[in-house]
């Protein structure tokens, strides 16, 4: 991929993964600026999830990567966003979470199972962008290809090549 590619490549994951094969060391460089677009892709979403920790738990992260708050503090925002996961990923009928579901449901045109898995996933993407703050370890996230937004990308990346 050339920054031309790039900069008109509709695939974010295509993007992440042309940037890896090119530069391994070039890749790692760019640390901060992937952690957080992870994070903006995130919140591109939030509105779907209206629980309070996925919102908490992007902020902290942000914040880790500013400096502002520590290990421990991004840990035990953790426990409070995994437990509203968890929340999601084990309701039962008649649904705790029904009108998040419906909600998802009605906005990306999915059935309600459909809408129920998403929310899920969506959840599960965002402990993983504040945990990820925390540890980067250059992994990119393709089971969460759907939510990473490659304009985001460009903004963080504009011209690797």
């Amino acid at each position: 991929m050339n920054n031309l590619e790039w900069n008109s490549c509709k695939n974010a994951l295509a993007m992440l993964n042309a940037l890896r094969e090119s530069d391994e060391q070039k890749f790692d460089s760019f640390t901060k600026e992937l952690q957080l677009f992870y994070i903006d892709c995130c919140r591109a979403y939030i509105g779907l999830l209206p629980q309070e920790y996925f919102k908490i738990a992007l902020e902290t992260a942000k914040s880790y990567i500013n400096g502002e708050v520590s290990d421990e503090q991004v840990s035990h925002q953790n426990w409070y966003t995994e437990s509203a996961v968890f929340g999601m990923a084990y309701d039962e009928p008649p649904f705790e979470y029904r009108a998040i579901y419906e909600n998802i449901a009605q906005h990306l045109e999915l059935n309600f199972d459909e809408a129920r898995d998403y929310a899920i996933k969506l959840g599960y993407f965002i402990d993983w962008a504040s945990l990820y703050a925390q540890s980067f370890n250059g992994r990119i996230p393709k089971q969460y290809e759907e939510f990473l937004i490659p304009e985001m990308l460009r903004k963080y990346i504009p011209k690797p090549f």
